[in-house]
């Protein structure tokens, strides 16, 4: 039988000294239903700091008083849905759903409760998106005196305020790894990354051919005549752009596509289904080489959705949360959703591949922002087409992407070292609490 998670709990020992309760019995909930705001109504700035179950401590400001929590006692926040505990000694605006808001009952110090919710948060295993905190409230702690409570509270403050040291090198590390590859990618589409080579053959001459190619695929009617983009004007292009450089929009070398997302509610279109689906999540990967999820090919045929080929970069177009990535290659054949953008290549732009991928890991955050919608940065396909790519000659695109995936590898490696390195402080500060609920620090 499946352990749950209160009897997993309930195998800890109890210290002498100490006397057994519920969690529920060391807490005063505070309601929140006439209080919470939605995260559409979160603003930058404001009066009263909006606090809700993300991972960032304050998620935005509110002006509206009557929405406050104010105690005379610190309270703690448990993120339902998250299992994020937060400490607060200062009034403040609920946040979205999923927060349960409580301070401590009498003989429980406020520090010593907000270090057992975090205890208990870590005990249990995440459920995903379901709620958790009915087995924090139902579960049997110990509790010793208030004196203990403070000395324990005193003693975790000051482990943690170590590893927080330690902490905050390691990140200052991870964000000066993101600085160096931006510059790094940013110096590659400059032509400062590697030297010019004044007997490679110019791009211009490229772009020629693929051109032509395109205009005799159109007269062939093997593919349709795009529509044309704006010209480039003179304010458009780089005033440092390298000897044998050329500037081209995107979409003028390269076809863009889009997919669908086939009736949900259809089950002939996924029932069984063996042609891989892919959505905006798999963009947190350099690489796609499987696919979570398929249609039918009866979904292909009667929708929106088309089957791109192996080599086919992905851009995510809009959304949050998994969509944090930037572009990605697949590996196999696939069709997407609607939010995925896919760029195209044949025999005769092939070549590009490489370095276009380069051009937008520089530029995809920055395109995101210029096109931002209402609260989110959304793009488009038309936007993608229109993007200004500095095309260097096919040797240097050669020894650029040579150079910069060296780099980048570097980079990954350390990245990874400072993640474990983290992920280490997150088991000792898990330790230093399991020890102190055992009796044992």
């Amino acid at each position: 039988m499946k352990e749950t998670s209160e009897s997993m709990y309930l195998k800890l020992p109890i210290p002498r000294g100490w006397n057994e309760h519920l969690f529920s019995e060391l807490i005063v909930q505070i309601p929140t239903t006439k209080k919470k705001i939605k995260s559409k109504d979160y603003l930058p700035k404001g009066k009263y700091p909006v606090v809700d179950q993300g991972q960032e401590f304050i998620s935005g400001y509110f002006n509206d008083a009557t929405n406050v929590i104010s105690e005379k006692k610190p309270i703690v926040l448990f993120g339902d849905h998250t299992k994020i505990v937060k400490y607060l000694d200062f009034p403040f605006v609920p946040g979205a759903d999923g927060v349960k808001v409580f301070v401590p009952a009498n003989e429980v110090e406020p520090r010593f409760l907000f270090f057992l919710t975090l205890y208990l948060s870590q005990v249990f295993p995440s459920k995903g998106y379901a709620r958790h905190f009915h087995h924090v409230e139902k579960s049997k702690v110990a509790l010793p005196n208030p004196n203990i409570q403070n000395l324990l509270s005193k003693k975790i403050d000051e482990y943690f305020k170590t590893i927080d040291v330690g902490d905050e090198c390691l990140r200052k590390a991870k964000s000066d790894l993101v600085l160096l590859k931006l510059s790094i990618l940013n110096s590659a589409i400059r032509g400062k990354l590697v030297p010019q080579d004044s007997k490679d053959e110019p791009s211009s001459i490229l772009l020629e051919r693929i051109q032509k190619e395109k205009e005799k695929l159109v007269a062939e009617k093997k593919i349709k005549k795009e529509i044309s983009l704006e010209p480039l004007k003179e304010d458009d292009l780089p005033t440092d752009l390298p000897k044998g450089w050329t500037c081209v929009r995107l979409g003028d070398i390269l076809s863009v596509g889009t997919g669908a997302t086939p009736l949900k509610s259809n089950k002939a279109y996924y029932q069984n289904g063996k042609v891989p689906w892919l959505t905006s999540s798999v963009t947190s990967k350099p690489f796609v080489t499987e696919a979570e999820q398929f249609i039918t090919k009866k979904a292909l045929e009667e929708t929106n959705c088309k089957l791109f080929p192996s080599g086919t970069l992905l851009v995510a177009m809009y959304g949050e949360g998994k969509t944090r990535g930037q572009v990605t290659e697949m590996t196999f054949e696939a069709t997407t959703n609607q939010a995925l953008a896919a760029i195209l290549f044949d025999e005769s732009t092939n070549i590009l591949k490489n370095f276009v991928k380069i051009a937008f890991l520089e530029r995809y955050e920055k395109i995101r922002m210029e096109a931002m919608g209402g609260n989110q940065p959304n793009l488009s396909t038309g936007k993608i087409k229109s993007q200004i790519l500095p095309i260097p000659p096919v040797n240097e695109q050669i020894r650029i992407v040579e150079k910069v995936n060296e780099a980048l590898e570097h980079i990954e490696k350390m990245s990874v070292m400072l993640d474990e390195n983290l992920n280490r402080s997150e088991q000792l500060r898990q330790s230093i609490l399991k020890k102190a609920f055992e009796g044992e620090l």
